[in-house]
């Protein structure tokens, strides 16, 4: 069993050398800050590499790190979701569909896990998944002008690229 070092400098060290002469495809799913990002985006292999980063906030990472691309990303429209949700789960009434997608707050990458899941697993109660999902999620704000949802600040998904395309 390998033991990590203490010092934050050895231990970047050893996660940056992953990155040494490698292609690579990096995912930084639901960045907080620029600082969190930048500390991740490797050293070395930044001519064979792509970063993909995505956050409820929008960063403007095309403008504090060089060769950017970012994309802004919304949720569904609830009639898009909705089928997404009768694609993923063809046997599922309406009902149920309208009320995964609400709770998953029309956003792709929630309904099409859950979605999934349903999917993959044939004799799940599909209310039982509703009823959990309304457990251990707040309620929606009742309000649609709120900027708050789930606790978290509702800014458009970013999606952002970084360095060479080249790989």
């Amino acid at each position: 069993m390998r033991i990590l070092p203490e010092s934050e400098s050895e231990i970047c060290g050893i996660y940056q050398s992953c990155f040494n002469n490698s292609k690579c495809i990096l995912l930084i799913e639901n960045a907080g800050n620029v600082e969190q990002i930048q500390a991740l985006i490797p050293k070395t292999s930044t001519e064979r590499s792509v970063v993909l980063v995505t956050s409820r906030r929008d960063m403007a990472l095309d403008v504090v790190i060089e060769d950017t691309l970012s994309i802004r990303l919304s949720a569904l429209d609830p009639e898009d979701a909705v089928l997404l949700v009768q694609a993923l789960v063809p046997n599922i009434s309406i009902g149920q569909a309208k009320e995964i997608s609400e709770l998953c707050a029309y956003l792709p990458l929630p309904i099409r896990l859950v979605g999934s899941t349903i999917r993959r697993k044939p004799n799940i109660n599909v209310d039982s998944v509703i009823k959990r999902l309304k457990r251990y999620l707040p309620p929606l704000p009742t309000s649609p002008s709120s900027f708050e949802l789930r606790g978290l600040t509702l800014a458009p998904i970013v999606v952002i690229a970084t360095n060479s395309w080249n790989c």
